[in-house]
């Protein structure tokens, strides 16, 4: 085998390693953002309401998962380099790439974390007994 194809190869192990963090990045966080936005709006039925409810600290859901991922991430410099790519990664918004990645995490997430959201049981959307 030449360098050349070693390399290759070694790269697209790198790249589905990556692959796979940033899928367990984007999984987790869609766990924490509908955990937040129930402890923050417990009776709140409406996702949209529910991340954007105003939390203790006057934070809603997704700035709290989010500041809450960017200090993970702060020690996981590979898990930044995971969220690069993402289409969610802000140009100019941010100082930093901890800051860019544990955005992009948050907003990939999103989708993920509207259906779980609406998979919740009926008790824990306020709807039932308790």
């Amino acid at each position: 085998m030449t360098f050349e194809n070693t390399l290759k190869d070694a790269l697209s192990s790198a790249r589905a390693a990556l692959g796979a963090v940033r899928d367990v990045l984007v999984a987790q966080a869609a766990r924490e953002i509908v955990e937040t936005a129930a402890g923050f709006a417990p009776e709140e039925e409406d996702f949209q309401e529910a991340i954007h409810a105003d939390g203790p600290d006057g934070i809603h859901a997704l700035i709290a998962v989010e500041d809450s991922l960017a200090a993970i991430l702060a020690d996981h410099p590979v898990a930044v380099d995971a969220m690069r790519s993402s289409i969610e990664w802000p140009a100019e918004e941010r100082a930093h790439d901890v800051s860019r990645a544990a955005y992009a995490v948050v907003n990939e997430s999103l989708e993920q974390a509207k259906a779980l959201w609406s998979e919740r049981p009926a008790v824990e959307r306020g709807m039932g007994p308790r």
